[in-house]
């Protein structure tokens, strides 16, 4: 299994931390959730998604002042964290402070990381949660006041997600976030090899005695629609703890992966047995790319795709 990726999930003491790790991840029902007792401390719990070969470590951290007086003053249990996700209870009370001061407190941990360690900060997310379904329409104003308080925090760019363990929205919202966290993973599961001889036969009926700029712009569409598909079929797939992640049955073409560059290097998958590919196959991969990329909002990437040659191969750096 790959590297894991870390997830804090931070927030006061009966915030529902727990209750949406237990009813997202290990399907726990209602009745059983409401037996949750506090964590103690913090809580680690190394996970597997079925829909990808991903280890997510999840550190739950007591929320209770004991707790967060004893971690808060060890940052190495914040090391390396690449998602955080702070819960704010709207229904608590009105009054925000002491969530300000807390969550504050875990911003200048990471601020401090990043200058002393040169450690990289993580992607920060928001639940609004106890956001239940009988109760939506009669907290709208507890829940603008949370995010405007919250705002204060976090800037107006950090993501906010309206959540109940109730219905489908906090695990609907922990799929969408580890769905546009883990894009490296993503694009290896797209780029499988069955995926380019399909996509290339419909593209190929779809340009014919097509001009070389339209045949990027058919081929940056089909790739836009596969990366949205695969993130409706993401995003409906439950999330849950298994024991152990089956093999992909599809081999990826992603030949050489290089993270501390922050790229990808891929083989052109139809560089065929005589050494070349034509003109057009690369001009369908590298729009095809292009429109994945973008799918999974990394447009900014989607701009920089290179085509090389190296040691007689063909190559897409992206």
């Amino acid at each position: 299994m790959n590297e894991s990726t870390k997830l804090a999930i931070i927030g006061l003491s009966k915030a529902g931390k727990t209750s949406i790790y237990r009813r997202c991840f290990e399907r726990h029902n209602l009745k059983d959730i409401e037996q949750t007792p506090p964590t103690i401390m913090i809580a680690q719990n190394l996970i597997n998604l079925g829909h990808i070969s991903k280890g997510i470590s999840i550190w739950d951290f007591g929320g209770q002042k004991t707790f967060r007086d004893a971690y808060l003053l060890n940052p190495d249990y914040f090391s390396h964290t690449k998602i955080i996700l702070f819960v704010v209870d709207i229904l608590a009370n009105g009054d925000f402070s002491e969530e300000k001061e807390y969550f504050s407190s875990i911003i200048k941990i990471f601020e401090d990381l990043k200058i002393e360690r040169n450690l990289e900060k993580p992607k920060i997310f928001v639940f609004l949660h106890k956001c239940d379904p009988d109760k939506k329409n009669k907290n709208n104003e507890q829940i603008a006041k949370s995010i405007i308080e919250m705002s204060q925090i976090f800037g107006s760019e950090v993501p906010y997600f309206m959540t109940s363990i109730y219905d489908d929205s906090a695990c609907r919202s922990l799929n969408n976030i580890l769905f546009f966290s883990l894009p490296e993973e993503i694009i290896n599961q797209v780029f499988m090899r069955e995926f380019f001889d399909d996509i290339k036969k419909v593209i190929s009926e779809k340009i014919k005695e097509t001009p070389q700029l339209q045949i990027t712009e058919v081929s940056k569409v089909f790739g836009d629609l596969l990366g949205r598909k695969l993130h409706d079929l993401w995003i409906n797939a439950p999330l849950e703890k298994i024991e152990e992640v089956e093999s992909k049955s599809l081999k990826s073409i992603i030949t050489v992966s290089e993270k501390d560059h922050n790229y990808f290097k891929m083989r052109c998958p139809y560089y065929n047995i005589e050494k070349k590919c034509s003109e057009e196959d690369c001009i369908i991969v590298h729009g095809f790319i292009a429109g994945i990329l973008t799918s999974l909002n990394l447009s900014k990437r989607s701009l920089n795709i290179k085509r090389i040659e190296e040691n007689g191969d063909c190559y897409f750096i992206f």
